[in-house]
């Protein structure tokens, strides 16, 4: 049966979860009511703005630390390995539903800065040490890389 999501002020989400989405990402750990992030798909007749973004989860990004100074909110997160190389520097990555560009990068973690609306709206600021963040990665990012590793010959 769909597995059904929403909070008590907002309406309720339901679908079906396969085994693959489930391997790959932190839905087995939310509870029936658990807030979660949905942000409507770019109609193509309008004006392109902001991250090119499917909605199709690649894998999860532990959050490492929340770094927090008087005048920033950034979450400093693990960069999984197999999908590192899809991290670029002022980049779009999409954490848990919200997308967002990548603030820092270093080779085994990146950042993210939370304004101050994103901490208001979201839950992203609210996650604790070590929690899986789902992760979208840019898909120009992918899509380039992925080509060029097939005319190098590294991919089927």
């Amino acid at each position: 049966p769909p597995t059904a999501l929403g909070g008590s002020s907002s309406p309720t989400l339901s679908f079906d979860a396969i085994p693959e989405t489930l391997s790959k990402t932190n839905l087995g750990l939310l509870q029936p009511h658990d807030p979660i992030h949905v942000e409507r798909a770019m109609q193509l007749t309008s004006r392109l703005d902001g991250h090119f973004v499917q909605g199709h989860v690649d894998t999860t990004a532990p959050l490492l630390e929340t770094l927090t100074t008087h005048n920033e909110f950034r979450l400093r997160l693990q960069s999984p390995p197999d999908f590192a190389k899809y991290l670029i520097p002022k980049g779009s990555v999409t954490l848990d539903g919200v997308s967002l560009t990548i603030a820092s990068l270093t080779s085994t973690t990146f950042e993210v800065a939370l304004i101050p609306t994103t901490l208001q709206i979201t839950s992203l600021g609210k996650r604790p040490p070590h929690w899986p963040f789902n992760l979208e990665c840019d898909i120009l990012s992918k899509t380039i890389i992925t080509h060029l590793e097939r005319i190098k010959g590294s991919l089927p």
